[in-house]
Parts: C-alpha cells; sequence; structure tokens
C-alpha cells in the first residue's frame, strides 16, 4: 500500500505492524501532498491505518487515515 503513495530511502519496523520510512517521495498525490514533493519521515500503523508525515523540524506534522480498496487485477 505505501509503495502506491511514496518512495523512500530507509525503512525500520517500529513493531510487527508499524513502519517509519525516511527520506520519502511522493509518487501519487494524497493530503495536501503533490506528486515528487519530499517527506522527511512517514510513520505508517498498518493496524490502524493511521499515517504520520514529517516534513521536517521547521513544519508542523500532517495525519491522516490510510484506507483499503480492493479492485479486480
Amino acid at each position: 500500500m505505501e509503495r502506491q503513495l511514496f518512495s523512500w530511502k530507509t525503512w525500520v519496523d517500529l513493531d510487527f505492524l508499524t513502519c517509519a520510512y525516511s527520506d520519502c517521495t511522493v509518487v501519487k498525490a494524497f493530503g495536501p501532498f503533490a506528486v515528487g514533493d519530499k517527506l522527511s519521515e512517514v510513520i505508517v500503523d498498518f493496524d490502524t491505518g493511521h499515517i504520520d508525515v514529517s516534513l521536517g523540524s521547521e513544519q508542523e506534522p500532517w495525519s491522516g487515515k490510510l484506507t483499503l480498496t480492493v479492485e479486480a487485477a
């Protein structure tokens, strides 16, 4: 799911269902972010569907909710 929204340089598992991605680039627009925007860190909790985005120390973080859709292959 996250690969559809952004690419990243590094990532770490915070627990079984939560990952933190660093040095990210948006590949599909979501929330207030456009394709090509640089994101400092993105934390995704796959259990609750929460996504937290950090743009760096100078800017306010952004939080959202991921929803799952299923499409025919």
